[in-house]
């Protein structure tokens, strides 16, 4: 059985392809702040969803989670500075509906951002979309 994570990439690319892009995906520990620092500033690539913990979810002030989460939880992440990741989550609206929550959360310290990334028991995985190298045709008349 394959899981979302081995058939996503490869489907979506097929999808994407006409338009001169891909998909790609790495995981932690292999994946880690200056590879995701490498995405976010290359201007053919789409900013990465990012897979976390679901211990993520107890850390968000004042959200009571119901018994265990066993479901990991993703974000996207938009920038990230020296002491703090940024990011989009897309639970905000969410998050702002529920009682006692007055701002979602969008930013992490690097060290507790690493920790949920980086996974407990398994490795997270980063998915984001990328120009694929086109082949110039002086390129093929050479072969």
């Amino acid at each position: 059985m394959y899981t979302q994570e081995e058939i996503i990439p490869g489907a979506l690319s097929h999808e994407i392809a006409d338009f001169g892009y891909q998909a790609a995906e790495a995981s932690a520990p292999k994946m880690d702040y200056s590879e995701l620092d490498e995405i976010l500033s290359d201007e053919d690539s789409s900013l990465p969803i990012v897979e976390l913990d679901p211990t993520y979810f107890e850390q968000v002030e004042n959200y009571r989670t119901q018994g265990r989460q066993e479901a990991s939880h993703t974000v996207i992440v938009f920038k990230i500075n020296s002491e703090k990741v940024l990011y989009y989550d897309p639970y905000e609206k969410f998050f702002e509906k529920s009682s006692g929550i007055d701002k979602a959360p969008y930013e992490q310290s690097k060290t507790d951002f690493y920790e949920l990334w980086s996974g407990d028991y398994e490795e997270r995985w980063t998915f984001w979309l990328e120009r694929r190298e086109q082949s110039l045709l002086d390129e093929f008349r050479e072969q």
